[in-house]
């Protein structure tokens, strides 16, 4: 029998892995071997949502599948009850919260920059060849950002002309920060009980619209 590794506090989530199956029609796709080395050195350490009712997995459907690919018999799961609409809502919920997260780049390089030193990347879904590529592009990238030309919370005189951009969404905002060569810095009247922070970048005009194509 397949070494089934679920975390202690999981334990009396256990059911039978045969007892439950895939949602029906679930359009994500998940890399099951990554997840299934992620199980190897982890274990399963969250358990999935199963709807009661009809056994069917609204939350953790590729988790299943490398748990079944490895052989195991049983898997923690939450076994909920909630009607069919309930169930296709979260199903779509899970997926897509999971979406619309993202990365602070310069923080993930640093992590794995340091995991993969330690040779501490097995079941991380990523190997060395993924974090050198990944760290030859921040490279380059930083190579191309616009620096500051005014530090946190300098005023504008009278004769300058500035745009305000807006966002309504996480994903333009990242990709403009990104662009842009945009950090978040303090305030220089932070302190430890009042730790202010913003974006605090205001760019030469100029040179923001050498950037943008004619």
């Amino acid at each position: 029998m397949a070494d089934v590794k679920i975390a202690p506090a999981l334990r009396d989530l256990r059911v039978p892995i045969d007892s439950i199956a895939p949602f029906p029609g679930n359009p994500r796709e998940g890399d099951v071997g990554a997840i299934a080395e992620s199980l190897r050195r982890f274990g399963q350490q969250k358990p999935i949502v199963v709807q009661e009712a009809t056994r069917y997995i609204v939350a953790g459907n590729h988790l299943w599948r490398a748990a079944k690919a490895l052989g195991w018999s049983e898997i923690a799961a939450n076994v909920a009850e909630m009607d069919d609409r309930t169930a296709e809502a979260y199903l779509i919920a899970d997926n897509r919260t999971s979406e619309l997260g993202s990365y602070d780049e310069d923080l993930l390089g640093e992590l794995l920059r340091k995991i993969a030193a330690e040779g501490n990347l097995k079941g991380t879904g990523y190997d060395g060849d993924d974090v050198d590529d990944f760290l030859a592009r921040l490279e380059k990238e930083s190579r191309g950002k616009i620096p500051a030309e005014m530090t946190f919370a300098v005023e504008l005189l009278e004769s300058h002309n500035y745009v305000v951009l807006y966002f309504d969404n996480e994903l333009d905002w990242n990709s403009a920060k990104t662009k842009l060569g945009i950090e978040t810095v303090r305030a220089p009247d932070a302190t430890d009980t009042y730790d202010r922070r913003g974006v605090g970048r205001i760019l030469k005009g100029s040179t923001v619209l050498r950037m943008i194509p004619d």
